[in-house]
């Protein structure tokens, strides 16, 4: 943009992710919006911000995020702005390779998976740095342990700047299953900054419970219990069940599912722990109403995680047997309750 304020407001939007993901406040994402709105009214050219725009609104089809509880519009209607924003990004992209990641990210809302790993590959040999985590989430759908790999390191890299890159960095690695752990590493490298981060001390713990690091992950929980929702109970639940503490497991599963609220947030926090502690039944029907033609996508989000399991979901099959797509065998958690010791 040639616009000087617009600028102003696109950096300010950044501001309030970074500042949401360092203290867990999610409110601060609809901050982002409006804020990118105002750059946008400032100049209605502004590419960057409608991409941010759509980012935003895919964050809201993709129900397994946290964020996704922030704004109360239909599922349909989060589709329209998806739509509008991701269109507005291509026309008015900086370059052709700025637009190959806005083409990649309609594509891959679109579910047309193959388009959306040409496109996203190419956007990551020009960029990789701000590629990394648009192709490691591609690679861990479709199953590419390669391009995971290739994902992973170049996060590792960027992570030297940038914390989120870092985190995404071992977020993927226990997803791709990669041959040699690195959430201990890094950890090591980068306490102060992941301890300084919540969504950072949240990734690293899973992922050091993954990796079978049961007293790293212990150090950041101080920090995790002062956040909200998701943000401490998870990490509880999990330290829990690595250590066999089933009396504190229990007690936060029930925690969990008791609260109020049926947000995307609540049905995958709900998800996470009835998997975890071995309710495999009740996790399948948390999910089932999104096996519709028209939350496939949001389903779909659920292939991120390495324990999920594809297969009773029919629509969401039928979809990854038009992309190609084999389903890969569910991987239970590392650090999982044992099945059946916490049924009541």
């Amino acid at each position: 943009t040639r616009s000087v304020k617009a600028y102003e407001l696109f950096l300010q939007a950044r501001a309030l992710v970074k500042q949401a993901d360092r203290t867990g406040d999610s409110s601060l994402y609809d901050q982002m919006l409006e804020t990118l709105k105002q750059a946008i009214d400032e100049d209605p050219t502004f590419g960057k911000a409608h991409f941010s725009v759509a980012l935003f609104w895919r964050g809201r089809l993709e129900l397994t995020r946290q964020a996704a509880k922030s704004n109360s519009l239909t599922l349909a209607e989060r589709y329209a702005e998806f739509d509008k924003a991701i269109a507005l990004a291509i026309r008015h992209a900086h370059n052709d390779i700025e637009r190959l990641r806005y083409e990649y990210l309609r594509a891959w809302v679109a579910l047309d998976w193959s388009l959306a790993l040409e496109k996203i590959i190419a956007f990551s040999e020009a960029r990789p740095a701000e590629g990394c985590i648009d192709l490691g989430g591609v690679a861990i759908r479709l199953q590419r342990k390669d391009i995971g790999e290739l994902a992973v390191r170049n996060c590792i890299e960027a992570g030297k700047v940038d914390i989120e890159l870092l985190q995404d960095a071992v977020t993927m690695s226990h997803r791709v299953n990669i041959d040699e752990p690195i959430a201990a590493r890094l950890y090591r490298a980068n306490r102060t900054r992941i301890k300084n981060n919540m969504a950072a001390s949240y990734q690293f713990h899973r992922a050091l419970l993954w990796d079978g690091e049961v007293e790293l992950a212990r150090e950041l929980l101080p920090a995790l219990r002062s956040g909200k929702g998701i943000n401490y109970r998870m990490p509880i639940l999990r330290q829990a069940c690595a250590e066999g503490d089933l009396d504190t497991a229990r007690e936060f599963y029930e925690l969990v599912m008791t609260a109020d609220g049926d947000d995307a947030s609540s049905i995958g926090e709900k998800w996470l722990s009835s998997q975890m502690t071995g309710r495999f039944d009740v996790a399948e029907e948390l999910l089932r109403h999104l096996d519709q033609p028209d939350t496939v996508f949001a389903l779909s989000s659920w292939m991120y995680y390495p324990q999920f399991d594809p297969r009773p979901y029919q629509n969401l099959m039928d979809m990854l047997a038009r992309n190609g797509i084999e389903p890969a065998t569910p991987r239970r958690e590392t650090f999982a309750c044992p099945t059946g010791v916490l049924e009541p």
